[in-house]
């Protein structure tokens, strides 16, 4: 009985602990620096999906750091998934949140 009571109970606990516990091992990973000549690629821009680095999306050639947004966050909700680390110029132009 003893047992079952701590699984049960320790079931909750890891369910909400879960996304700080991923966060640690996520750190682990090197951060990029953005560049420091405020020239991008796409591949640099990648890197700024918000797994390790900060938030960033590309909109009309300019990059944008969005990373204070509660809007966009790292695979969470539709718009962090479709434009973190990605250029969103067509899909903000056209209103589409298709891939």
């Amino acid at each position: 009985p003893v047992a079952i009571a701590l699984a049960v109970g320790a079931a909750p606990l890891l369910y909400v602990l879960w996304p700080r516990i991923k966060a640690l091992f996520r750190r682990r990973k090197a951060k990029e620096e953005m560049p420091s000549d405020g020239v991008w690629d796409m591949a640099t821009l990648a890197k700024f999906d918000g797994d390790v680095n900060p938030i960033c999306l590309g909109v009309c050639g300019k990059v944008v750091d969005v990373s204070s947004s509660e809007n966009i966050r790292y695979n969470e909700g539709m718009y962090g998934k479709l434009w973190a680390g990605r250029d969103a110029t067509y899909s903000l132009v056209t209103l589409s949140l298709k891939e």
